[in-house]
């Protein structure tokens, strides 16, 4: 009888242990790749929402140098609207000018009663709340008195109009020989504050012009 041969077999773990290691190698990738895919949607996502607010804060920006032209057209002229005020604007004459800010017909015309050339900050709140051309109104809606229109609205447009106040500042002179530096006669020049709005009315931009008229001339239609 001979005697039974004893087959011992021996397994090595290697094989799954190195699927083992394969599988955490490829969560680890896929993680990353996850990540990655994340941040770059995330600053998409950023990028986009910068160019919208940038668009948004370049059309604000238009809207208020419009508002600043028609200030210039409000004091200087040519104007043919029925309401034009052309005339209350002189450089010698700033009585006109309402202590804070005027209405109905001198809306919009301010003196600060504090620091010379700050009236507009007595008004800053009503720039963004007020609307239309109310005669309450303490700000100039745009195209109010010199009849000009501007769009306004969906499809990349302001939300709403400009306004802007004019304030009367004294003036160091033009620098001419014959200007009225040097005399007792005080000169005044006019100090716009403009806000334009962009496509949403917290978008906004405010923008400042001086603009200096000489007297009205005797025979030139102003009393």
């Amino acid at each position: 009888m001979k005697p039974a041969l004893l087959h011992i077999t021996y397994r090595s773990s290697g094989a799954s242990g190195t699927r083992g290691s394969s599988l955490v190698v490829v969560l680890i990738m896929l993680s990353v790749i996850f990540v990655i895919g994340v941040i770059s949607a995330r600053l998409s996502l950023f990028s986009e929402r910068a160019s919208r607010n940038d668009r948004d804060r370049q059309i604000a920006f238009q809207s208020a140098e419009a508002a600043l032209l028609d200030a210039e057209l409000d004091i200087l002229g040519p104007n043919t609207a029925g309401n034009r005020r052309v005339c209350a604007f002189d450089s010698l004459k700033p009585a006109v000018f309402v202590p804070g800010c005027g209405t109905g017909s001198k809306t919009g015309m301010c003196l600060s009663t504090t620091v010379e050339g700050e009236g507009w900050k007595n008004v800053k709140a009503q720039y963004s709340t007020e609307s239309g051309t109310a005669t309450s109104n303490l700000t100039v809606q745009f195209g109010q008195f010199t009849g000009q229109s501007i769009a306004q609205g969906s499809g990349g447009l302001p939300v709403k109009p400009a306004r802007y106040t004019i304030e009367a500042v004294r003036y160091a002179g033009t620098g001419n020989a014959n200007d009225s530096v040097g005399n007792d006669k005080t000169e005044y020049a006019f100090l716009v504050t403009a806000m334009g709005f962009g496509l949403r009315p917290e978008t906004q931009v405010l923008l400042q012009a001086l603009i200096y008229k000489p007297a009205n001339k005797p025979n030139a239609g102003c009393a």
